[in-house]
């Protein structure tokens, strides 16, 4: 189911359809999917090209991820890409 809604995630963002791409998370929280390194990913990408919300989410993201435990060497990659 994650793999699923990752993929309308990054087809959202490719399309530039914030509401729905904001709605997927919300989708996930609902149906008690935890994230994974690819959804902490997309999230913080998504914060950062989004004109609805704002970049500096994108940083409480990568805390975020980091907390939950998401390898160090993911977390130091985005930490750079961003």
């Amino acid at each position: 189911a994650r793999k699923e809604i990752n993929n309308r995630i990054w087809h959202d963002m490719v399309q530039s359809d914030w509401s729905t791409w904001e709605r997927r998370f919300w989708e996930m929280r609902e149906r008690a999917l935890p994230y994974d390194e690819g959804t902490y990913t997309l999230l913080m990408h998504g914060y950062l090209l989004s004109h609805r919300h704002s970049g500096e989410r994108a940083y409480q993201v990568l805390e975020e991820m980091r907390r939950s435990g998401a390898h160090p060497a993911l977390v130091r990659l985005n930490q750079r890409l961003l």
